[in-house]
């Protein structure tokens, strides 16, 4: 018996879809590898199962995130109780950091799925200091392993984490199976093509202050093509050279970085991506939780850092330019990066899931 798994997820257009994405690439690869019945369940708006779909994915969707809790609580549990027979799985995947923040915990989980083994995908410690917004005290469900994939890159560790198993690092990175397939970051035969810039869904006031800076004169003889869910923001700063784009999905992503010269990006989780492609990348952190992942990529030799709250931005971000349009120091930010991470964290999460199998037999026996 290969076991059923269910993966819970939650995605819109507000957090994103990098974890509709990961969930939809984890099920198919349970499916293929173990024989797993394997089930996704989105919670969001319909715009995250029309990404699902376009993922060749059939996933469950509860479309109700921003009713009250006790409504929500109830026709969760309708939902997955009676509507679907897929109430009895051996393991449950919580995909999201969103699930330690939530009003959900132990109470609704661990009472409609008694049986089953519970794991965590970038489950975060709770930042209410144990509580709820309604003050009640905060009990979150009592996983039995936890996967951070970002939480201490680059490489891989292993612990404990109130009774988990806990691994942590960027080698349990869950890659989209496109990105796999993608050739790596070559140079371009001439570097005077569109540097790409995404900035993700950080600071808008720190994004503001980063295209004013490319916008200037300064940098009149370069041309660059901001990506954003948001391209009003890029307009304001439109002239000859810059160009905004809405952010292209998937491989066009992919194909409008590792055919240029580099890129400018945000520490957002698509750094992953073109750090595995080993695009050569100047990293303008959006905040402070992204200073450490930009710091710990530099410090293993990628990326050049530039904080954008410095005083003298113009200049750092033109020096980091220059030292990227020398072809050998490109190229050799390419090999370090493509070191970093190798494209394995699918086959890592998979024999984590096979374990969970393991000790969810174990209880039922």
């Amino acid at each position: 018996m290969a076991g059923r798994v269910l993966i819970i997820t939650r995605a819109d257009s507000t957090v994103g879809y990098e974890h509709v994405l990961r969930s939809t690439t984890l099920s198919r690869h349970l499916r293929a590898e173990l024989g797993a019945d394997a089930q996704v369940v989105l919670l969001g708006d319909e715009s995250s199962l029309d990404y699902a779909r376009r993922q060749k994915e059939q996933a469950l969707f509860f479309p109700s995130w921003e009713l009250r809790w006790a409504v929500r609580h109830r026709l969760l549990a309708e939902l997955l109780q009676r509507r679907y027979p897929f109430y009895k799985p051996h393991v449950v995947v919580f995909d999201t950091y969103a699930f330690a923040d939530t009003y959900w915990g132990r109470g609704l989980f661990q009472r409609l799925f008694p049986l089953s083994t519970f794991l965590g995908l970038d489950i975060y410690p709770h930042r209410s200091r144990h509580q709820r917004p309604e003050r009640k005290a905060y009990q979150p469900v009592a996983f039995d392993f936890i996967v951070n994939s970002q939480l201490a890159p680059f490489g891989g560790r292993k612990g404990e984490l109130d009774g988990a198993q806990l691994y942590y690092g960027t080698d349990y990175l869950v890659l989209p199976l496109e990105l796999l397939a993608t050739p790596p970051w070559h140079p371009p035969q001439r570097g005077d093509g569109a540097i790409p810039v995404f900035l993700g869904g950080g600071s808008s006031i720190v994004a503001h202050r980063v295209l004013s800076v490319l916008s200037s004169p300064r940098f009149e003889n370069r041309s660059f093509c901001f990506f954003s869910n948001h391209p009003k923001l890029a307009q304001k700063f439109a002239r000859g050279g810059v160009t905004a784009e809405k952010l292209p999905r998937g491989v066009q992503f992919y194909r409008a970085f590792r055919s240029a010269t580099f890129g400018i990006v945000s520490c957002n989780p698509r750094i992953y991506d073109l750090i595995y492609l080993g695009v050569p990348l100047v990293t303008v952190p959006m905040g402070a939780h992204e200073v450490s992942t930009a710091q710990k990529a530099a410090d293993a030799g990628f990326g050049l850092v530039v904080l954008p709250r410095e005083r003298d931005l113009e200049e750092r971000l033109e020096q980091a330019m220059q030292r990227l349009d020398d072809p050998e120091f490109a190229q050799e930010q390419s090999r370090r990066g493509r070191l970093l991470i190798d494209g394995q964290g699918i086959h890592r999460v998979t024999a984590i899931v096979e374990r969970a199998l393991e000790r969810a037999r174990e209880k039922l026996a």
